[in-house]
């Protein structure tokens, strides 16, 4: 990460511009922009008012070390769920197939505003995580001003 968390976290209340791509690649020149409630893409938009949650997946990985997230990440920032809480076997159950289909509807949004030759929201099944798309391992995260 470049910068600290209390600059990023400006960046998601959406004052200003966050940033996520490649420093390197054939993808350094496309990058995601979250802006208020709107997701830039390249030359593409996607506004996001009436999907609060999607929105929130969104932000997560614009702050996300490395552009990965762990369905545990996934739970406490967009379902504002606690791994200390106390909850049933079938509620846990029943949270992570939400944050799957969430992740699945997310896919589909990504592929069908912005490059779909993309493979967004790829699973890695040796880490355990979710990457904003493959080759995000080495994604840089930075906050515009506006």
């Amino acid at each position: 990460m470049e910068q600290n968390v209390t600059e990023l976290v400006t960046g998601v209340s959406g004052r200003s511009f966050v940033n996520v791509g490649l420093r390197d690649g054939p993808w350094s020149k496309r990058q995601l922009k979250i802006a208020g409630t709107n997701v830039y893409f390249a030359d593409q938009v996607l506004d996001l008012s009436d999907f609060h949650l999607t929105l929130r997946l969104f932000r997560l990985y614009a702050i996300a070390k490395g552009g990965r997230c762990s369905l545990r990440e996934i739970l406490a920032f967009v379902y504002r769920m606690q791994p200390t809480q106390t909850n049933s076997a079938r509620f846990h159950k029943s949270a992570r197939v939400r944050a799957v289909k969430l992740l699945s509807r997310a896919r589909l949004l990504a592929m069908k505003y912005f490059d779909d030759e993309l493979d967004w929201f790829c699973y890695d099944y040796k880490t355990r995580t979710w990457a904003l798309y493959r080759g995000c391992d080495a994604a840089s995260v930075r906050q515009l001003h506006s």
